[in-house]
């Protein structure tokens, strides 16, 4: 699947809809915008945008992404900082264990896929026993 631009449904939403282009880049470019903050927050796994699909986090991402912030916090010096590092260092932080939380989630879905192959194995087993 080749992804859309922006640009490209701005016009195409202006040009069937017959609204000034401006307007309805404004609302795309919003759109856009809460999408990328809902996946930069990682507090879901799965992001479904009805037309544009399912944007689903990839486990190696996030295993990266968790050692960058451990990282980070690692080397963070508490006696040494300011409020705003502070405040930055909190945010890392909730990411982390936000992240955390997902890794748990892809854990369990394995464990889950494990399990219904495992069932479908047995029962295609038991049928050709028979």
């Amino acid at each position: 699947m080749i992804p859309k631009k922006r640009k490209y449904i701005s016009n195409q939403v202006a040009e069937n809809l017959k609204l000034p282009v401006e307007l309805v880049d404004d609302v795309v470019l919003e759109f856009y915008r809460y999408v990328k903050t809902q996946m930069s927050s990682a507090k879901h796994r799965r992001i479904n945008c009805t037309g544009l699909g399912t944007f689903v986090m990839i486990e190696d991402r996030v295993d990266r992404k968790i050692k960058h912030l451990e990282k980070l916090s690692s080397e963070f010096d508490m006696d040494n900082c300011s409020y705003n590092q502070y405040a930055v260092h909190l945010k890392r932080r909730d990411l982390l264990l936000d992240l955390y939380k997902i890794k748990e989630k892809f854990k369990s879905e394995k464990e889950r896929k494990q399990k219904l192959t495992k069932i479908r194995r047995n029962a295609f087993n038991r049928n050709l026993e028979k």
